[in-house]
Formats: C-alpha cells, structure tokens, sequence
C-alpha cells in the first residue's frame, strides 16, 4: 500500500479496528463493527502510523480532532482530487 507523501491532502482510509468482548455471550461470526471508513486529512504519517485530521486551518499547519491509524490496520487510502 502506497501512502501519499504530500501533507494536508484530503484522503478516504479503509481500515480494520481492534474489538473485544467481555463477559458471557455467544459466539458469532459477526465482525461487522470492525471495518471502518475515515476521512480527513492527511497531517503526518511513518512507518507506523499516519494521522488524519477533520479540520485544518488553510493559511498554517493548525488542525483539530486527529486521530491516528496503524499502519498494520489499514486496508487502502484513497486520496481525493479537488
């Protein structure tokens, strides 16, 4: 998987979550929960993890609500032309 190098480009993240249960219940096949899709931008990413970011300020590297993703969770990043 190919991860932009640009900061700030506006992405669409498929990744897998972690989950667990506690306590008695039943088991199931239902991981439903555990794929998720994120959007935002793209602040900073390694060999690790990258960081997205839903509000950025346009005139300097200010932004606000990230949230990190390992790199191990996601599935692809599709980066959005605008």
């Amino acid at each position: 998987m190919k991860i932009p190098k640009a900061k700030m480009q506006l992405v669409i993240v498929d990744w897998i979550d972690s989950a667990g249960h506690h306590g008695w219940h039943v088991p199931d096949d239902s991981d439903e929960g555990m794929y998720c899709e994120s959007a935002g931008f793209l602040y900073a990413a390694d060999k690790i993890k990258i960081t997205i970011c839903s509000h950025r300020q346009k005139s300097d590297a200010y932004h606000n609500s990230d949230l990190c993703i390992p790199i191990c969770s996601i599935q692809k990043i599709k980066v959005i032309k605008r």
